[in-house]
């Protein structure tokens, strides 16, 4: 009898093991999976391995099995039960502090004042095309994100199948990808797995360059006002509870080991015990921090297969009260689509953050004397930076 992993094996493919009766919501006792028929032969034990505490479940034929659940240490998620609330605004009213509040409404006001921004969620229908820009695109943000936080992401180490799985699950209504663009580049991509009327936001990233836009926060936002429109009953922000993700989350809810096994079975106790010491061995090795110790060693091997190296920027940057014409008119400017300025977009991004300008409206130059000189132009504000190091 191995572990079954209950949680990513349900929302990622939506297999329910034969010895689960239905399942329900902790919250409100809600059924959303009822088992049709039960003539499918059982397993003398069953080990259910990260069950989200947030649902229930019942054994079929509970005369005749035993259930044990333990907790799985030092790791727990978020979740949005959006029961009791018929609109997004009512529900940030009642969840978010004054000065959450304020900090979501700055970035996307701040977002949508700087860039031409839109939103589209691909949930049943996708084309190969745009399948594979948009997943090629959604790799590349978690390498570069993640390279910079020297943290593993466990996406990557298992991008292939997720990849293979995802076009099929999207037109099937299994799966959907959350986009925002700005004009027609992905800075923000989300995929989702659907379960009935329960979203699981799974794999999310952002470009970085637009880190300062709290490009996370707008991405549950666009999610959750969508689950509203489409009468959803949970948002999922799964594993990992984030400072973000608590902010937004009215369920922080855990995970448990359940160990099902045939009473007055001598091969069902064995099995049990059998388990039951494994769990309770790997709780151990939690408390002994030997996660963490892996944790490293899978972010060297991560960095060894990494096809995206993220450069560190060294710049200074200084506002700049005015420009005359004649200098301006021995500076070059420049189109930031060009690659050779790639390393200009995240001090670009900040600066419009910052001075509420409109990208539009802001012209970029380039020193002809000092090569890594630049000046933002804005209608109402002016930077200069100097880079310490091209990139």
């Amino acid at each position: 009898m191995g572990r079954n992993i209950f949680y990513f094996k349900f929302y990622e493919q939506h297999i329910i093991p034969n010895c689960i009766a239905n399942l329900s919501f902790a919250h409100n006792k809600k059924v959303f999976y009822q088992k049709t028929g039960s003539n499918a032969s059982l397993s003398n034990a069953n080990h259910l391995g990260l069950f989200p505490t947030y649902i229930n479940f019942e054994v079929i034929h509970p005369e005749k099995f035993k259930r044990v659940q333990i907790k799985d240490n030092k790791i727990d998620g978020c979740a949005i039960a959006l029961e009791g609330y018929d609109s997004i605004d009512n529900y940030i009213k009642s969840q978010f502090r004054s000065k959450n509040k304020t900090g979501l409404n700055r970035s996307i006001k701040r977002l949508e004042k700087s860039f031409r921004l839109r939103h589209r969620i691909f949930f049943g229908e996708i084309t190969r095309e745009d399948y594979i820009f948009l997943m090629t695109t959604l790799k590349a943000m978690l390498s570069s994100r993640f390279s910079l936080i020297n943290k593993t992401n466990f996406a990557i180490l298992k991008w292939d199948s997720i990849y293979e799985r995802g076009f099929n699950m999207i037109n099937e209504k299994k799966a959907s990808l959350s986009v925002i663009f700005n004009n027609d580049e992905p800075i923000d991509i989300s995929l989702s797995y659907h379960f009935n009327k329960i979203m699981f936001s799974a794999v999310s990233s952002y470009d970085i360059n637009y880190s300062k836009f709290g490009l996370g926060q707008v991405s549950i936002y666009k999610e959750l006002e969508w689950c509203f429109a489409n009468n959803y009953d949970v948002l999922d922000l799964t594993h990992g509870n984030l400072q973000y993700k608590k902010n937004w989350c009215n369920i922080v809810y855990g995970f448990e080991d359940h160990i099902i096994y045939k009473k007055k079975s001598f091969t069902g106790a064995i099995l049990f015990l059998t388990a039951l010491g494994k769990v309770h061995f790997r709780n151990f090795l939690k408390n002994a921090n030997i996660d963490v110790l892996m944790e490293k060693i899978k972010i060297g091997l991560q960095k060894q297969n990494e096809d995206c190296k993220t450069d560190t920027l060294n710049y200074d940057i200084e506002s700049v009260e005015s420009m005359d014409k004649d200098k301006i008119n021995v500076l070059i400017e420049i189109n930031l689509a060009q690659e050779n300025y790639r390393h200009l977009k995240k001090p670009f991004y900040d600066f419009l953050y910052t001075s509420q300008e409109v990208m539009e409206d802001v012209k970029i130059f380039q020193d002809n004397m000092n090569h890594l000189k630049f000046y933002f132009l804005g209608k109402n504000d002016k930077s200069k930076i100097i880079f310490i190091n091209e990139k």
